[in-house]
C-alpha cells in the first residue's frame, strides 16, 4: 500500500504543479476572458466541445491507471500506465488551448506564443508514452534479424531505445522553440509530429500481425491513431479554409471520435488471444 500511495504521488505532482499554473493564468485574465465570452458568441460551443473531450480523456485516462493499479506487480513500461498517461496529459494542454482561443487579439502577440508554445510542448510529452512503446516494438522486429542480433542484449536494448527516444524529443522541441508565430507553428507541427504518429499506427499494426499485445485489439487502436493523425492534419489545413473557431469545434469532435475508437480497443481483447493463452 506504501509503494501505491508514493506512485499516486509521483504521477499526481506534476499534473497538479500544472494545472494550478494554468489556472493562476485563467485568474490574470479573467477580464480578458470575459470580454471573449461578450464579444465572440461561438466561443460557448467551442468551449463546451473542449470540455467535453477534457471529461473524456480525464476518464479514459484515470479507468486505465485504476486498471494499472489493479495488476499484482506495476511497472511504468506496462501498457495500461503508458496509455494512461497519454490521455490524462491532453487535460492541461486544453486547458491551455481553451485559454490561447481566449486570449487571442486581446493580449500581446509575444506572451501569446510563449503560451502556445508551452501548449505545444506538452503535445510532444503527450506522444512520449507511446512513443516509448512504439520504439521497444521497432526493437523487438529488428533484433529478429541476425544483422541486428545485439539489440537482443537486454542493456544496450534499454539504451537504444531511451537515446531514441531522448533525439525525437530534442528535434521536435528544437523545431518548435525556433518557430516565430503562432501561424508557423499550428502549419509544422502536424508535420513534424506525422513521423511520431506513423511510429505509433506501424507498432500497432505490427503488434497485429505478429499476434502481439493480445490483451488489447492492436489493429482498431491503430484505426483510432489513424483518425487522430489525419485530424491533426485537417486542423493545419483548416486555418486557411475555414473560419477558425469553426475548424477548432470540428477538429475536437473528430478528436474525440478518434479517442473513443483508441479506448475501445484498448479494452477489447484482441481475436487471438484465446489462442496465444492456449499457446502460452
Amino acid at each position: 500500500m506504501e509503494k501505491r500511495n508514493k506512485i499516486i504521488i509521483e504521477i499526481s505532482l506534476p499534473f497538479i504543479f500544472s494545472l494550478t499554473g494554468i489556472l493562476m493564468l485563467y485568474y490574470f485574465f479573467t477580464e480578458q476572458i470575459i470580454i471573449t465570452f461578450q464579444t465572440y458568441k461561438e466561443i460557448y460551443a467551442l468551449t463546451i466541445a473542449i470540455l467535453i473531450k477534457i471529461l473524456v480523456v480525464s476518464l479514459i485516462g484515470l479507468y486505465l491507471i485504476k486498471k494499472w493499479f489493479s495488476q499484482e506487480e506495476q511497472y511504468f513500461s506496462d501498457l495500461p500506465f503508458l496509455t494512461g498517461i497519454f490521455f490524462l496529459v491532453l487535460v492541461p494542454a486544453k486547458f491551455l488551448d481553451l485559454l490561447y482561443y481566449y486570449l487571442n487579439f486581446q493580449i500581446p502577440a509575444d506572451f501569446l506564443l510563449l503560451l502556445i508554445k508551452m501548449r505545444f510542448i506538452l503535445a510532444i510529452l503527450n506522444l512520449l508514452p507511446m512513443l516509448y512503446l512504439s520504439i521497444e516494438m521497432i526493437l523487438i522486429y529488428l533484433s529478429l534479424n541476425e544483422r541486428f542480433k545485439s539489440i537482443r542484449n537486454k542493456n544496450k536494448f534499454k539504451k537504444i531505445q531511451k537515446l531514441c527516444l531522448i533525439l525525437i524529443l530534442i528535434i521536435e522541441s528544437i523545431v518548435l522553440l525556433i518557430a516565430p508565430s503562432y501561424n508557423v507553428i499550428i502549419a509544422i507541427y502536424p508535420f513534424i509530429s506525422v513521423i511520431s504518429f506513423l511510429i505509433i499506427i506501424w507498432m500497432f499494426i505490427f503488434a497485429h500481425r505478429s499476434n502481439r499485445l493480445s490483451e488489447i485489439n492492436p489493429i482498431t487502436v491503430a484505426w483510432g491513431f489513424i483518425i487522430f493523425l489525419i485530424t491533426s492534419i485537417f486542423r493545419a489545413l483548416g486555418t486557411n479554409l475555414l473560419d477558425p473557431v469553426l475548424n477548432s469545434i470540428i477538429t475536437e469532435i473528430f478528436e474525440i471520435g478518434a479517442f473513443i475508437v483508441i479506448f475501445y480497443g484498448l479494452i477489447k481483447r484482441a481475436k487471438y488471444y484465446k489462442t496465444n493463452n492456449r499457446m502460452g
